[in-house]
């Protein structure tokens, strides 16, 4: 495992493609194992972890992947944007957009909370994308997949807004817009597993491999929208019912 992790650090650094030696090559026990000792590598280069991400947190993701269970990575400082930010469509190797609702806790999620005590740790909500370099076919390896961290790259987030109380995230509508043109338009519970049930089942996961939801955390919650190819020169934008919207753009 620690040879695993070292080959996957060395592609990490430079946002590459894992080594085609570890296709195929990561074993059950070891994917997250190998994730989290890459994560504490980038703490000792002296990196911040800014939270977690949720992935696979629909029906048809889990099917079309062989899961189970949602899967999950983690989330660097210096890799959140701020909404409007323009990116270098060079700098992603294969970029992949998602519209998700990005939650900041105010308090921790233990393993054993209950709903009510996930909803009340929610300090925010954010409407957010997430870019992803789609440096590997997650159907073809996904445990692999998740030792690279589920392809995660960057994360751009809005103006964060309180949850409004007694809000059934459900009910929220997503539009997304490509160049001015509505390219989806979803509602919630229709496309994604209930966040709060998200959290929850991301606090008892983690808690499995020494990890807690602490405040102050930042989580992606899962994407609404299907993860589409970002051409050169595309801009995006998504609003939100009730959260608002945020935009990217890719010169």
């Amino acid at each position: 495992m620690e040879e695993q992790a070292h080959l996957l650090w060395e592609t990490t650094q430079e946002w590459a493609s894992p080594p085609s030696s570890l296709h195929k090559a990561v074993s059950v026990t070891h994917s997250y194992t190998i994730q989290l000792n890459i994560l504490s590598r980038w703490l000792a280069k002296g990196e911040r972890q800014l939270g977690w991400k949720i992935g696979a947190s629909a029906d048809g993701a889990r099917k079309m992947m062989g899961l189970d269970a949602p899967i999950s990575g983690y989330l660097l400082a210096s890799r959140e944007y701020p909404s409007g930010h323009v990116f270098s469509h060079a700098d992603i190797g294969r970029p992949i957009i998602e519209s998700e609702l990005c939650v900041t806790l105010a308090d921790e999620i233990l393993p054993t909370a209950t709903r009510e005590q996930a909803i009340a740790a929610i300090g925010s909500i954010a409407p957010a994308f997430e870019i992803v370099d789609m440096r590997l076919n997650l159907r073809e390896d996904i445990l692999l997949g998740i030792a690279d961290n589920c392809v995660q790259w960057a994360i751009v987030t809005g103006p964060p807004v309180p949850l409004p109380e007694g809000l059934d995230l459900g009910s929220v509508r997503v539009e997304m817009k490509r160049n001015g043109q509505v390219v989806e338009s979803v509602l919630g519970r229709e496309v994604i597993d209930n966040q709060i049930d998200s959290l929850l089942w991301l606090a008892k996961h983690l808690a499995a491999h020494g990890q807690q939801l602490r405040a102050g955390h930042k989580i992606m919650t899962g994407t609404f929208t299907k993860p589409t190819p970002i051409a050169k020169g595309d801009t995006w934008e998504t609003s939100f019912a009730g959260f608002g919207h945020v935009s990217a753009s890719f010169a």
